[in-house]
C-alpha cells in the first residue's frame, strides 16, 4: 500500500530530477519553486487520497493569499502557472510509477493572465537608437538585439566562439541581479538554437572585436 504523502512524494521526485541531471539547470530551478510552494499544501494527504477539490482549494489558496518570497508581493497569474506546471508534471510522472490511478492535477481552474500592452519601437526610433550607439562599446549589443529579436541575457551571455560566419549559436543565458550576483544556465535544448544575422550587425561585430 501506497503510505507516502504528497509532500514526500514531490520531495523524492525533485530529487531525482536533481541527481538526474537531463534538464536545463533553469527547468530545475522551475520545479524547485513549484515544489516549494505547493508541498506545504499537503504535508499530511496521502498520495493515493489527493483529489481535485484539494488540489484546487490549494491554487485558490496561493493565489489569494501567498506572498512571493523574492518579490514580498502576492503572485501574479502568470507566476502561480509556472509553479503550478510543475506540480502537474510530479503528479504526470506519478501516475507513470504507478504510485496513481490519475492526475488531480487536471482540468484545474488558474487565475488568468491579463493581457498587458508592450510598448514596441518604431522604425525611426531603431534608428535613431542604432545611430546613437555607432561608435560606443555598447552598439553591436543593441545591434544584436534589434535586428534578430534575441533575449537580453541571451546576448549577454554570448562569446566569440558561437560565432561561425554569419550565424551564432545561443547556447547559454545569463541570469543578472547585481555586478556580484550573476549566474550562466544552459538553454533547454543542449545544442541550443541557431539565428542568422544580418550584415549591419556582422558589422557592428567585427568593428566591435577590432
Amino acid at each position: 500500500r501506497n503510505t507516502l504523502t504528497v509532500s514526500e512524494y514531490l520531495s523524492e521526485w525533485l530529487h531525482g530530477i536533481e541527481i538526474r541531471g537531463d534538464l536545463a539547470e533553469s527547468t530545475v530551478e522551475t520545479y524547485r519553486l513549484g515544489v516549494q510552494v505547493f508541498s506545504p499544501k499537503f504535508e499530511k494527504v496521502l498520495l493515493p487520497q489527493l483529489t481535485r477539490r484539494m488540489v484546487q482549494r490549494a491554487v485558490d489558496e496561493v493565489t489569494e493569499t501567498a506572498i512571493n518570497p523574492r518579490s514580498k508581493r502576492p503572485y501574479k497569474p502568470a507566476t502561480i502557472k509556472g509553479r503550478f506546471g510543475a506540480f502537474r508534471v510530479a503528479l504526470t510522472d506519478a501516475v507513470k510509477l504507478d504510485l496513481i490511478d490519475h492526475s488531480p492535477a487536471s482540468l484545474i481552474r488558474l487565475p488568468r493572465i491579463q493581457d498587458q500592452a508592450r510598448d514596441v519601437l518604431t522604425e525611426r526610433e531603431v534608428i535613431s537608437l542604432l545611430n546613437t550607439t555607432q561608435g560606443t562599446r555598447w552598439h553591436a549589443f543593441w545591434a544584436m538585439l534589434l535586428t534578430t529579436g534575441m533575449r537580453t541575457g541571451e546576448a549577454r551571455a554570448l562569446r566569440w566562439s558561437d560565432l561561425n560566419g554569419s550565424e551564432v549559436r545561443i547556447r547559454r543565458n545569463l541570469r543578472y541581479r547585481s555586478r556580484q550576483n550573476y549566474t550562466f544556465r544552459e538553454t533547454k535544448g543542449k545544442r541550443g538554437r541557431v539565428v542568422s544575422l544580418p550584415p549591419e550587425t556582422m558589422t557592428a561585430l567585427v568593428q566591435h572585436k577590432a
